[in-house]
């Protein structure tokens, strides 16, 4: 009698597609994203993930009889969840600012932190960015500027923040869109936006009223750095 070659189960042939699959998929991540495991750590936590995908998927190996159409149903439905692993993984630090940025989107003038040192504002209708901020503890509308060189507080935020516009010299001329004006120095205790401090800054009072406050280069200067990213700004200290 001859033998017959024993052919591998249907089970083993779709545990070998799905890790075929996840190679690639990996292959293909590491090529367009490879920061995403750069470290040591991010390393590990993968190979974690990995391991407990083959562990679940393992249970393939015990499949014997299955009909084509669930075949390609079950077939779909493992690449499907380890590509959501492992994409998701992968992209885990840019997954994770996407409901920040929604936040930014519905309240636009309100700062959100994506880190330790970095902020982010959304642009209104005008595309302008405005942003709810503190000054020497009270609450202040802002608009940023970078056309403007100083922080410029309107007379009523001025008041607001406890400033007698009587002991002020306005001695400083200052072009705008509706001409010119007047503006002078004062120096307050702190200006704060999201959980970005700055301390004793020089800020011009302004003598004619104006529809909100400015923060411009002088305050943008003071940061690390700033960006603008399609309706997005990005502060960071």
């Amino acid at each position: 009698m001859k033998n017959k070659s024993q052919r591998p189960n249907l089970g083993t042939v779709l545990f070998l597609i799905l890790i075929s699959f996840i190679i690639l998929v990996l292959v293909t991540l590491y090529f367009y994203f490879p920061e995403s495991i750069s470290s040591t750590d991010d390393q590990m936590n993968l190979l974690y993930l990995l391991a407990l995908v083959t562990f679940v998927s393992s249970s393939l190996l015990f499949v014997r009889i299955i009909n084509f159409g669930e075949f390609i149903r079950n077939l779909s439905l493992w690449l499907l969840i380890a590509s959501i692993l492992i994409i998701g993984y992968t992209m885990q630090n840019e997954l994770k600012e996407i409901p920040k940025r929604v936040i930014s989107e519905i309240f636009s003038n309100h700062p959100v932190s994506i880190s330790d040192q970095e902020i982010i504002l959304s642009a209104d209708e005008l595309g302008h960015f405005n942003v709810i901020g503190k000054v020497n503890g009270k609450r202040v509308n802002f608009l940023i500027d970078t056309g403007a060189t100083s922080i410029v507080l309107s007379p009523k935020h001025a008041n607001k923040i406890g400033i007698n516009k009587n002991n002020l010299n306005f001695n400083i001329p200052v072009q705008t869109a509706n001409g010119t004006t007047r503006s002078a120095r004062y120096k307050i205790q702190s200006l704060t936006i999201g959980h970005i401090t700055l301390k004793d800054l020089t800020v011009h009072v302004n003598q004619a009223e104006m529809d909100k406050s400015l923060l411009g280069m002088t305050f943008l200067n003071k940061l690390k750095s700033f960006r603008v990213e399609g309706r997005n700004m990005i502060l960071k200290k």
